[in-house]
């Protein structure tokens, strides 16, 4: 069973720690966006832009859309979203 925990982490470059960080700011940063784009659809003047913004910036973000870690052993590179 802690197999299957560390795997992806492993494949990554990564503790399952330093996943588990990465991966909660990421939910995080997610979810601060998602908050906003419900108060400005009920308040359209409010968060005009932050929604637009912000998701172009996660988008742009290289540990989201272009994993590259190395460990001592190999390097692999990720394409995600």
């Amino acid at each position: 069973m802690l197999k299957k925990f560390m795997d992806h982490p492993n494949s990554l470059g990564k503790t399952y720690y330093e996943h588990l960080i990465h991966a909660s700011g990421l939910a995080w940063k997610c979810n601060k966006i998602c908050i906003a784009l419900i108060i400005h659809s009920l308040f359209p003047f409010l968060f005009t832009e932050y929604a637009s913004k912000n998701l172009k910036e996660l988008a742009d973000e290289k540990s989201f859309t272009d994993i590259s870690y190395k460990n001592k052993r190999r390097k692999k590179t990720f394409r995600t979203i």
